[in-house]
């Protein structure tokens, strides 16, 4: 069966027809766009009563006592007002918050605890909106609070520091922490566990040079409900170039039996040791203090162990050579 041939209207394909109807498309969206703007406008003009969230602060909190309790994070408002100033005000619900002066609160009758009625910082909060609404409600209605004493303490700060060193250089002196100890305040229980608060533990690496370093407190969820004198501490860490040393010292004896003599072979041993540039001079040999104690022979060994009992306390890498030597005990 062969297919019959589709007859479409004469002259649909026309030019001047396409422009009419593409003209008369046109007209009709312009005027549904119209009439959907002069829809908003009267809409918005209309009064609505709505709910809206907004997140809150609370300030003139007693710095004397400490909040037991979770206060509410947020204030719910039924309001009343233009759609105009409902838009407006729920565009920035979630970026300005309320502030509820909590300076004002009473104590609750028969118990510890104290309160707060929202109601009573209306003309407060609709001050702080800035807008024509009317507010006709706020959940919650009351704000509870529970205090309890706040007590101090001071607690030394213990620099966790991961120090890397380019090569030849090393720390030359002990790190100063400042501020050393830090005044912590909170709840006595918790208060009470804290012995010791250690900083964040972050690389510094290719030091060549002394740096004072800037390290934030490592906190626990359970150190955050705490307050701090200061949230971070300043580390200044020396460090200098160092070189090798070498000083040839005497061995002294100890606990020789009494009426011998011992004698050492070699009887000095030379004590190599790394030291800052700027400190090299000032290493001299009596700083050194190197025995064989005889008490410390081992039976049946023929060398005794030297031990370094005294060094400077700027050098580093402290290495002695021989570390035993020979001996012959004579009466």
């Amino acid at each position: 069966m062969r297919d019959q041939p589709i007859i479409k209207p004469r002259g649909s394909d026309h030019p001047v027809n396409k422009q009419k109807f593409n003209r008369k498309a046109v007209v009709f969206a312009v005027c549904l766009i119209i009439a959907a703007f002069f829809w908003v406008i009267t809409t918005l003009s209309m009064q609505f009563t709505t709910f809206m969230k907004f997140p809150v602060n609370y300030i003139n909190l007693p710095k004397d006592k400490l909040i037991s309790n979770t206060l509410p994070d947020s204030l719910e408002l039924e309001v009343k007002g233009s759609g105009y100033d409902i838009v407006r005000s729920k565009l920035k619900q979630h970026l300005d918050p309320v502030l509820i002066d909590a300076g004002g609160y009473k104590p609750r009758k028969g118990s510890d605890y104290f309160f707060i009625t929202t109601n009573s910082k209306l003309e407060n909060i609709a001050r702080q909106m800035g807008s024509d609404l009317r507010i006709l409600a706020i959940i919650p209605d009351t704000i509870f609070l529970n205090f309890s004493r706040k007590i101090s303490k001071i607690i030394p700060v213990h620099a966790d520091l991961n120090l890397n060193f380019q090569k030849g250089y090393q720390q030359s002196d002990s790190m100063v922490i400042f501020p050393r100890e830090i005044r912590i305040s909170g709840s006595q229980t918790l208060v009470e566990k804290v012995k010791e608060l250690r900083t964040q533990n972050i690389p510094a690496s290719g030091l060549n040079k002394t740096v004072t370093l800037r390290r934030a407190l490592l906190l626990s969820p359970e150190l955050k409900q705490l307050e701090f004198s200061v949230d971070s501490v300043s580390i200044r860490v020396p460090v200098s170039e160092f070189t090798e040393g070498m000083r040839e010292i005497p061995v002294e004896s100890l606990n020789v039996p009494t009426g011998a003599a011992l004698k050492l072979f070699p009887d000095k041993v030379k004590v190599t040791y790394l030291v800052a540039f700027d400190a090299f001079e000032k290493i001299k040999p009596e700083m050194f203090r190197v025995v064989a104690d005889y008490a410390k022979l081992e039976a049946g060994s023929s060398k005794i162990k030297i031990d370094l009992v005294r060094s400077p306390a700027n050098i580093r890498s402290v290495s002695i050579n021989p570390e035993r030597v020979e001996f012959i005990l004579r009466k």
